[in-house]
């Protein structure tokens, strides 16, 4: 009477999307070593020698990796056998089978850390245009520094006009006297 869940799969950014961004085409059948570690050592003795058996970069059939298993442990499993642990290991992701009846063996891709992502030379030399902002302490050292410049100019100025306004009045006092001078000649 009760029916069955209909389960749709539901579409979310997550593992796979991250997998595709990072080059792997094939993401249904990831792999990464830890992954495959830890699944290994769950291994049976006869799952374990048909998994080495399996080849990386060819495609076998179960009697031909029973052939191999033969060849390198001297123990010849039954093809039965042999295609079991097979079936067990496509189920738990450590061999594939492209091509039905065909067995290859899944590559581990191994991650490796980058020590450090350079940033791109524009962004690079834009920090290095944009200076540090200075917090208020140095602002306010910077002002007082500038201040005392423009009040030693200031007092510079200063001094300056009344030099000048010395000179001024021994000429004018050079030319009252001239003037006096030229008054008592001429009266």
């Amino acid at each position: 009477m009760s029916e069955p869940a209909n389960h749709r799969k539901v579409y979310a950014r997550g593992l796979f999307d991250g997998l595709r961004k990072a080059g792997i085409v094939d993401v249904e059948e990831f792999m990464n070593a830890a992954k495959m570690k830890q699944v290994e050592s769950g291994l049976t003795g006869i799952a374990r020698k048909v998994l080495d058996a399996v080849p990386i970069a060819d495609q076998w059939q179960a009697h031909t990796i029973a052939n191999e298993i033969k060849r390198l442990t001297g123990s010849a499993p039954e093809i039965k056998i042999v295609t079991g642990c097979l079936e067990s290991l496509k189920a738990s992701g450590l061999v594939r089978e492209r091509v039905r009846g065909k067995w290859i063996k899944v590559v581990v891709r191994e991650y490796v850390e980058p020590e450090e992502i350079a940033a791109p030379a524009k962004v690079a030399e834009l920090r290095k245009q944009q200076p540090e902002q200075p917090t208020a302490r140095e602002l306010l050292s910077q002002v007082a520094v500038a201040m005392m410049d423009l009040a030693a100019k200031v007092e510079d100025v200063a001094n300056e006009i009344d030099k000048a306004e010395k000179r001024n009045e021994e000429k004018t006092a050079k030319l009252r006297q001239l003037q006096e001078l030229l008054r008592g000649l001429g009266q």
